[in-house]
């Protein structure tokens, strides 16, 4: 018998300018909070396999916790209590875990078919939720998210050889909290075609960004439970963007003035900036040849969207302010 417990993650977004409130949009993500399965795990090791939709890339074992497991199982994978520590899910009952470092270059992840394709120069909200587990010396900081068109599978253990869209900013986000689940939310504008989702540390373990997590834990690794992971329309007019190769942007990071440069800056009509969830801002700047410069002083300390309007499109280029 399937278990059913559907949960979609809302994502609003503020009125300003050129943008409004819409409803949000359909999360893409099947099984998102990990509640649906074939069978309660009934093991004293990874079922993993038993959780719907979800798959695993790799030759390794990523791990299906579930309350429905009895908590006197030795060694379980039950909900809060595990092998692993001590975690509520954030929603519902059940969450998956991985290991997101371990010498040398051992890697877990999990794989998800989305429930359409994603449309080129569409842009779209990507969230999920991650908590370091009690029993990792270490906490990886470099989780992130690859979209592909097709399936991805390889036989080893080791980390997989793609470069993910998403990805943890270690200067902004540190994953090393073993109570709270720390939220990794971006903003992805697809290529068009994009039908796969894998989540994972794609870096080696000489690339990877790790803070000491559990001192007294003897085993070199960081594991990391995930819940809710959502893929939605980032709701804006238009929905649609180009590219923002068009311009330099710089300094970037930038903590007072920020410059655009460009053939094309000559014929901006609007700048807006946003921050992770939609919420826009519209600037004023100063129009030289080639160069548009404005103020982003007033702005906190984060990772921002700025969307340059021309006639019809919109250009999007990320942007980091830091002080």
């Amino acid at each position: 018998m399937k278990h059913l417990l559907p949960l979609f993650l809302p994502i609003t977004i503020g009125i300003s300018f050129f943008f409004f409130l819409a409803a949000s949009g359909q999360n893409l993500v099947p099984n998102p909070s990990f509640e649906e399965y074939t069978e309660c795990p009934d093991e004293p090791f990874s079922q993993f396999y038993l959780l719907s939709d979800w798959t695993n890339p790799t030759a390794s074992s990523p791990d299906y916790f579930n309350a429905c497991v009895a908590e006197n199982v030795p060694d379980g994978f039950g909900v809060p209590t595990n092998l692993f520590g001590y975690q509520e899910a954030r929603t519902g009952n059940a969450y998956v875990g991985i290991r997101t470092m371990q010498e040398t270059n051992i890697r877990e992840y999990i794989q998800i078919e989305l429930v359409n394709e994603l449309a080129a120069n569409q842009a779209y909200s990507v969230v999920f939720f991650v908590s370091n587990s009690e029993n990792s010396q270490y906490a990886s900081n470099d989780i992130g998210m690859y979209f592909s068109s097709e399936e991805v599978f390889q036989t080893s253990e080791s980390n997989l050889p793609y470069a993910p869209q998403i990805s943890n900013d270690p200067g902004q986000n540190n994953l090393d909290s073993q109570s709270e689940w720390i939220e990794v939310m971006q903003t992805y504008v697809a290529e068009g075609g994009e039908k796969f989702m894998v989540i994972g540390n794609f870096n080696t373990d000489q690339q990877t960004d790790t803070v000491h997590s559990n001192q007294s834990w003897t085993q070199s690794r960081s594991y990391h439970y995930i819940d809710d992971v959502s893929v939605s329309l980032w709701n804006s007019v238009g929905n649609r963007y180009e590219n923002g190769n068009e311009f330099v942007v710089y300094p970037n990071p930038a903590s007072s003035i920020i410059h655009l440069k460009g053939p094309m800056a000559n014929h901006v009509s609007t700048i807006c900036v946003t921050d992770m969830l939609g919420n826009t801002t519209p600037v004023d700047y100063q129009q030289l040849t080639n160069v548009i410069s404005f103020d982003v002083q007033s702005f906190e300390t984060g990772a921002y969207y700025l969307i340059t309007r021309i006639d019809n499109k919109q250009y999007l280029n990320k942007i980091m302010i830091n002080r």
